[in-house]
């Protein structure tokens, strides 16, 4: 397979193409999502082949597993563990065993826009090019999934409130920060 037969997604194009789900977030360039069955809720044949997602991709396992390679590596995602992916990088999906996903996909330009210090989360970059899959202890494990439910109830709807987008924002700017940990 050459260069040219590689799929190459932005977040538009992966949100058409999969779509969204009540209860998903899109933020400004960002999605944050909950999967509890993701053969059921995602067309899984989309990754079958080689794919390049042009965004950061933050995947949480909470139940079962999914065997994936990314860049040319061999991965199994299992429960409490973490996927980083970084932008422009190849991932294909092998197999997914009744697997529940959380999800976070950001542009860069969102990463800008949110003001997080790029020489902080260099130092996960250099971390998750040798090992982008990693297990976490209960209390990180806790700590990000407790981030989640704090943007989850934060993103709920508020007409007039003029607060709310920056603490959006700041939520999700603590949990990259959670995850870099």
């Amino acid at each position: 397979m050459n260069e040219k037969d590689i799929q190459s997604f932005s977040l538009a194009t992966l949100i058409d193409v999969c779509g969204r789900r009540p209860g998903d977030i899109c933020y400004d360039g960002c999605l944050i999502a909950s999967r509890v069955n993701v053969q059921d809720e995602i067309d899984i044949d989309l990754f079958r082949y080689p794919t390049r997602i042009d965004a950061f991709v933050i995947l949480l396992c909470s139940k079962g597993s999914g065997t994936f390679t990314s860049n040319l590596t061999r991965h199994t995602l299992t429960e409490n563990s973490i996927f980083v992916h970084l932008p422009g990088s190849i991932i294909q999906a092998e197999s997914t065993e009744e697997i529940a996903l959380h999800a976070v996909i950001c542009e860069e330009e969102f990463i800008r826009r949110i003001n997080i210090d790029i020489k902080l989360l260099s130092r996960l970059f250099l971390s998750v090019e040798k090992q982008p899959c990693l297990r976490l202890c209960e209390a990180e494990w806790a700590g990000i999934t407790g981030s989640f439910a704090e943007i989850r109830s934060e993103s709920l709807p508020r007409p007039g409130d003029v607060y709310s987008p920056e603490i959006l924002r700041s939520m999700i700017r603590t949990l990259a920060y959670k995850v870099c940990r």
